[in-house]
Protein backbone atom coordinates (compact mmCIF):
# COMPACT_ATOMS: atom_id res chain seq x y z
CA UNK A 1 0.00 0.00 0.00
CA UNK A 2 1.17 3.49 -0.82
CA UNK A 3 0.17 4.78 2.63
CA UNK A 4 2.34 2.12 4.38
CA UNK A 5 5.29 2.99 2.16
CA UNK A 6 4.92 6.71 2.85
CA UNK A 7 4.62 6.20 6.61
CA UNK A 8 7.80 4.12 6.63
CA UNK A 9 9.66 6.84 4.72
CA UNK A 10 8.43 9.48 7.14
CA UNK A 11 9.73 7.44 10.13
CA UNK A 12 13.13 7.07 8.40
CA UNK A 13 13.25 10.82 7.78
CA UNK A 14 12.44 11.45 11.44
CA UNK A 15 15.31 9.25 12.65
CA UNK A 16 17.80 11.01 10.37
CA UNK A 17 16.92 14.47 11.70
CA UNK A 18 17.83 13.96 15.38
CA UNK A 19 20.31 16.82 15.26
CA UNK A 20 17.54 19.30 14.30
CA UNK A 21 15.82 19.09 17.68
CA UNK A 22 13.77 22.29 17.40
CA UNK A 23 12.71 21.89 13.78
CA UNK A 24 12.05 18.17 14.05
CA UNK A 25 8.42 18.32 15.33
CA UNK A 26 7.43 20.91 12.72
CA UNK A 27 8.92 19.07 9.75
CA UNK A 28 7.69 15.65 10.77
CA UNK A 29 4.18 16.93 11.43
CA UNK A 30 4.02 18.77 8.09
CA UNK A 31 5.33 15.81 6.11
CA UNK A 32 3.14 13.30 7.89
CA UNK A 33 -0.05 15.35 7.45
CA UNK A 34 0.67 16.04 3.78
CA UNK A 35 1.36 12.44 2.81
CA UNK A 36 -1.49 11.14 4.98
CA UNK A 37 -3.94 13.38 3.11
CA UNK A 38 -2.59 12.24 -0.26
CA UNK A 39 -2.02 8.55 0.51
CA UNK A 40 -5.34 7.23 -0.95
CA UNK A 41 -4.15 8.08 -4.49
CA UNK A 42 -2.10 5.97 -6.88
CA UNK A 43 1.43 7.20 -7.66
CA UNK A 44 0.30 8.60 -11.04
CA UNK A 45 -2.67 10.42 -9.50
CA UNK A 46 -0.46 11.70 -6.71
CA UNK A 47 2.10 13.04 -9.21
CA UNK A 48 -0.61 14.81 -11.24
CA UNK A 49 -2.10 16.38 -8.10
CA UNK A 50 1.32 17.60 -6.96
CA UNK A 51 2.14 19.04 -10.41
CA UNK A 52 -1.25 20.76 -10.52
CA UNK A 53 -0.62 22.40 -7.14
CA UNK A 54 2.85 23.56 -8.23
CA UNK A 55 1.52 25.00 -11.51
CA UNK A 56 -1.27 26.85 -9.69
CA UNK A 57 1.24 28.23 -7.21
CA UNK A 58 3.58 29.35 -10.00
CA UNK A 59 0.71 31.09 -11.76
CA UNK A 60 -0.33 33.00 -8.66
CA UNK A 61 3.32 33.74 -7.92
CA UNK A 62 3.45 35.73 -11.16
CA UNK A 63 3.80 33.33 -14.10
CA UNK A 64 0.23 33.89 -15.22
CA UNK A 65 -1.35 31.23 -17.40
CA UNK A 66 0.70 28.29 -16.08
CA UNK A 67 -2.36 27.21 -14.08
CA UNK A 68 -3.99 26.18 -17.37
CA UNK A 69 -1.74 23.12 -17.33
CA UNK A 70 -3.37 21.99 -14.08
CA UNK A 71 -6.88 21.79 -15.55
CA UNK A 72 -6.42 18.61 -17.69
CA UNK A 73 -4.49 16.93 -14.86
CA UNK A 74 -7.27 17.50 -12.32
CA UNK A 75 -9.93 16.50 -14.86
CA UNK A 76 -8.05 13.24 -15.50
CA UNK A 77 -7.90 12.40 -11.78
CA UNK A 78 -11.34 13.60 -10.62
CA UNK A 79 -13.50 14.15 -13.69
CA UNK A 80 -14.71 17.42 -15.21
CA UNK A 81 -17.37 18.44 -12.69
CA UNK A 82 -15.64 17.33 -9.49
CA UNK A 83 -12.37 18.99 -10.54
CA UNK A 84 -13.96 22.47 -10.54
CA UNK A 85 -14.62 22.31 -6.79
CA UNK A 86 -11.06 21.22 -6.05
CA UNK A 87 -9.66 23.82 -8.44
CA UNK A 88 -11.38 26.74 -6.72
CA UNK A 89 -10.01 25.68 -3.30
CA UNK A 90 -6.47 25.39 -4.64
CA UNK A 91 -6.80 28.75 -6.39
CA UNK A 92 -8.06 30.39 -3.21
CA UNK A 93 -5.09 29.06 -1.20
CA UNK A 94 -2.67 30.25 -3.89
CA UNK A 95 -4.41 33.64 -4.08
CA UNK A 96 -3.99 34.10 -0.34
CA UNK A 97 -0.28 33.31 -0.67
CA UNK A 98 0.06 35.83 -3.52
CA UNK A 99 -1.66 38.60 -1.51
CA UNK A 100 1.07 38.17 1.11
CA UNK A 101 3.94 38.06 -1.40
CA UNK A 102 2.72 41.14 -3.32
CA UNK A 103 1.12 42.97 -0.38
CA UNK A 104 2.98 46.22 -1.16
CA UNK A 105 2.01 46.44 -4.84
CA UNK A 106 -1.77 46.89 -5.05
CA UNK A 107 -3.76 49.49 -6.98
CA UNK A 108 -6.94 49.68 -4.90
CA UNK A 109 -8.63 52.20 -7.23
CA UNK A 110 -8.65 49.70 -10.11
CA UNK A 111 -9.77 46.92 -7.80
CA UNK A 112 -12.71 48.98 -6.52
CA UNK A 113 -13.75 49.72 -10.09
CA UNK A 114 -13.77 46.06 -11.08
CA UNK A 115 -15.26 44.33 -8.07
CA UNK A 116 -18.90 45.60 -8.13
CA UNK A 117 -19.47 44.68 -11.82
CA UNK A 118 -17.62 41.39 -11.20
CA UNK A 119 -20.21 40.55 -8.53
CA UNK A 120 -22.91 41.10 -11.16
CA UNK A 121 -21.02 38.82 -13.56
CA UNK A 122 -20.73 36.11 -10.89
CA UNK A 123 -24.47 36.38 -10.30
CA UNK A 124 -25.16 35.96 -14.04
CA UNK A 125 -22.81 32.97 -14.15
CA UNK A 126 -24.50 31.42 -11.11
CA UNK A 127 -27.94 31.69 -12.76
CA UNK A 128 -26.83 30.54 -16.21
CA UNK A 129 -24.36 27.88 -15.11
CA UNK A 130 -26.96 25.14 -14.91
CA UNK A 131 -28.48 25.94 -18.31
CA UNK A 132 -25.52 26.77 -20.54
CA UNK A 133 -24.22 23.83 -22.57
CA UNK A 134 -20.51 23.15 -23.02
CA UNK A 135 -20.76 24.28 -26.66
CA UNK A 136 -22.17 27.71 -25.81
CA UNK A 137 -19.81 28.13 -22.89
CA UNK A 138 -16.77 27.49 -25.07
CA UNK A 139 -18.13 29.75 -27.81
CA UNK A 140 -18.93 32.69 -25.51
CA UNK A 141 -15.67 32.51 -23.51
CA UNK A 142 -13.67 31.89 -26.71
CA UNK A 143 -15.09 35.01 -28.37
CA UNK A 144 -14.38 37.06 -25.23
CA UNK A 145 -10.79 35.82 -25.10
CA UNK A 146 -10.35 36.51 -28.81
CA UNK A 147 -11.53 40.07 -28.20
CA UNK A 148 -9.02 40.40 -25.35
CA UNK A 149 -6.18 39.09 -27.51
CA UNK A 150 -6.95 41.49 -30.39
CA UNK A 151 -7.29 44.40 -27.96
CA UNK A 152 -3.95 43.71 -26.29
CA UNK A 153 -2.09 43.25 -29.57
CA UNK A 154 -3.55 46.52 -30.89
CA UNK A 155 -2.75 48.33 -27.63
CA UNK A 156 0.87 47.12 -27.67
CA UNK A 157 1.48 47.90 -31.36
CA UNK A 158 -0.47 50.72 -32.97
CA UNK A 159 -2.90 51.80 -30.27
CA UNK A 160 -0.75 53.09 -27.46
CA UNK A 161 -2.82 56.28 -27.30
CA UNK A 162 -6.05 54.33 -26.83
CA UNK A 163 -7.44 55.44 -23.46
CA UNK A 164 -9.31 52.64 -21.68
CA UNK A 165 -8.94 54.07 -18.18
CA UNK A 166 -12.64 54.72 -17.63
CA UNK A 167 -15.64 53.28 -15.77
CA UNK A 168 -17.26 51.93 -18.95
CA UNK A 169 -14.38 49.63 -19.82
CA UNK A 170 -13.96 48.59 -16.16
CA UNK A 171 -17.67 47.72 -15.90
CA UNK A 172 -17.59 45.66 -19.10
CA UNK A 173 -14.44 43.76 -18.12
CA UNK A 174 -15.66 43.24 -14.58
CA UNK A 175 -18.95 41.68 -15.73
CA UNK A 176 -17.41 39.31 -18.27
CA UNK A 177 -14.58 38.50 -15.84
CA UNK A 178 -17.02 37.62 -13.06
CA UNK A 179 -19.10 35.55 -15.46
CA UNK A 180 -16.08 33.66 -16.83
CA UNK A 181 -14.59 32.92 -13.41
CA UNK A 182 -17.90 31.60 -12.06
CA UNK A 183 -18.64 29.37 -15.05
CA UNK A 184 -15.21 27.91 -15.68
CA UNK A 185 -12.32 29.57 -13.80
CA UNK A 186 -11.49 31.28 -17.10
CA UNK A 187 -11.14 34.94 -16.07
CA UNK A 188 -7.33 35.08 -15.91
CA UNK A 189 -6.77 36.32 -19.49
CA UNK A 190 -9.65 38.81 -19.14
CA UNK A 191 -8.20 40.38 -16.01
CA UNK A 192 -4.73 40.34 -17.56
CA UNK A 193 -6.11 42.33 -20.49
CA UNK A 194 -7.68 44.91 -18.19
CA UNK A 195 -4.73 45.46 -15.85
CA UNK A 196 -2.14 45.57 -18.64
CA UNK A 197 -4.39 47.95 -20.60
CA UNK A 198 -4.26 50.21 -17.54
CA UNK A 199 -0.46 50.28 -17.90
CA UNK A 200 0.34 48.50 -14.62
CA UNK A 201 3.86 47.13 -14.33
CA UNK A 202 4.30 43.43 -13.59
CA UNK A 203 4.42 43.70 -9.78
CA UNK A 204 1.37 45.95 -9.49
CA UNK A 205 -0.45 43.80 -12.03
CA UNK A 206 0.18 40.58 -10.09
CA UNK A 207 -0.54 42.19 -6.70
CA UNK A 208 -3.81 43.81 -7.76
CA UNK A 209 -5.02 40.76 -9.66
CA UNK A 210 -4.20 38.54 -6.66
CA UNK A 211 -6.58 40.49 -4.45
CA UNK A 212 -9.28 40.46 -7.14
CA UNK A 213 -9.18 36.69 -7.45
CA UNK A 214 -8.79 36.12 -3.72
CA UNK A 215 -12.06 37.98 -3.09
CA UNK A 216 -13.95 36.47 -6.04
CA UNK A 217 -12.72 32.92 -5.37
CA UNK A 218 -13.76 33.19 -1.73
CA UNK A 219 -17.28 34.11 -2.87
CA UNK A 220 -17.24 31.36 -5.53
CA UNK A 221 -16.24 28.77 -2.95
CA UNK A 222 -19.22 29.66 -0.77
CA UNK A 223 -21.55 29.52 -3.77
CA UNK A 224 -20.17 26.18 -4.92
CA UNK A 225 -20.57 24.74 -1.41
CA UNK A 226 -24.09 25.97 -0.66
CA UNK A 227 -25.67 26.46 -4.10
CA UNK A 228 -24.03 24.13 -6.61
CA UNK A 229 -23.01 21.67 -3.86
CA UNK A 230 -19.96 20.38 -5.73
CA UNK A 231 -17.37 20.78 -2.95
CA UNK A 232 -16.97 17.89 -0.51
CA UNK A 233 -14.97 17.31 2.65
CA UNK A 234 -12.65 15.10 0.56
CA UNK A 235 -11.92 18.09 -1.70
CA UNK A 236 -10.97 20.20 1.33
CA UNK A 237 -8.81 17.39 2.74
CA UNK A 238 -6.97 16.99 -0.56
CA UNK A 239 -6.39 20.74 -0.85
CA UNK A 240 -4.90 20.89 2.65
CA UNK A 241 -2.50 18.12 1.71
CA UNK A 242 -1.37 20.06 -1.37
CA UNK A 243 -0.62 23.33 0.48
CA UNK A 244 3.18 22.71 0.70
CA UNK A 245 3.36 22.23 -3.07
CA UNK A 246 1.31 25.38 -3.71
CA UNK A 247 3.80 27.29 -1.55
CA UNK A 248 6.72 25.81 -3.49
CA UNK A 249 5.10 26.82 -6.79
CA UNK A 250 4.37 30.34 -5.52
CA UNK A 251 8.01 30.80 -4.51
CA UNK A 252 9.20 29.52 -7.90
CA UNK A 253 6.84 31.85 -9.78
CA UNK A 254 7.91 34.85 -7.72
CA UNK A 255 11.59 34.15 -8.36
CA UNK A 256 11.05 33.74 -12.11
CA UNK A 257 9.12 37.02 -12.38
CA UNK A 258 11.95 38.96 -10.72
CA UNK A 259 14.28 38.07 -13.60
CA UNK A 260 11.85 38.73 -16.49
CA UNK A 261 12.16 42.25 -18.02
CA UNK A 262 9.00 44.39 -18.05
CA UNK A 263 8.54 44.26 -21.83
CA UNK A 264 9.28 40.55 -21.91
CA UNK A 265 6.69 39.97 -19.22
CA UNK A 266 3.99 41.80 -21.20
CA UNK A 267 4.83 39.71 -24.28
CA UNK A 268 4.59 36.58 -22.13
CA UNK A 269 1.12 37.56 -20.85
CA UNK A 270 -0.16 38.39 -24.35
CA UNK A 271 1.12 35.00 -25.53
CA UNK A 272 -0.80 33.35 -22.67
CA UNK A 273 -3.99 35.17 -23.72
CA UNK A 274 -3.55 33.94 -27.31
CA UNK A 275 -2.85 30.39 -26.13
CA UNK A 276 -5.90 30.49 -23.85
CA UNK A 277 -8.06 31.55 -26.80
CA UNK A 278 -6.81 28.69 -28.97
CA UNK A 279 -7.22 26.15 -26.16
CA UNK A 280 -10.78 27.32 -25.49
CA UNK A 281 -11.83 26.72 -29.11
CA UNK A 282 -10.06 23.34 -29.19
CA UNK A 283 -11.39 21.99 -25.87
Amino acid sequence: MLSTYINSKVRIFYKKQKSCVHLQPFFITTLYMTFSFLSPFTPVQLALCVLSAIFIGMSKGGLKGIAMLAIPFLVYVFGAKASTGIMVILLLIADFTATIIYRKTIMWNYLLRLFPPALAGIGIGLLMGSYMSDFWFKLVIGVILLFCAILMIYKETGGKNLNLDNWYFATFMGIIGGFATMIGNAAGPIMATYFLAMGLNKNYYVGTESWFFFLTNMLKLLLQIFVWKNVSTEDVTLSIGLIPFILIGSFMGYQFVKFIPEKGYRIFIISVILLSTIMMFLR
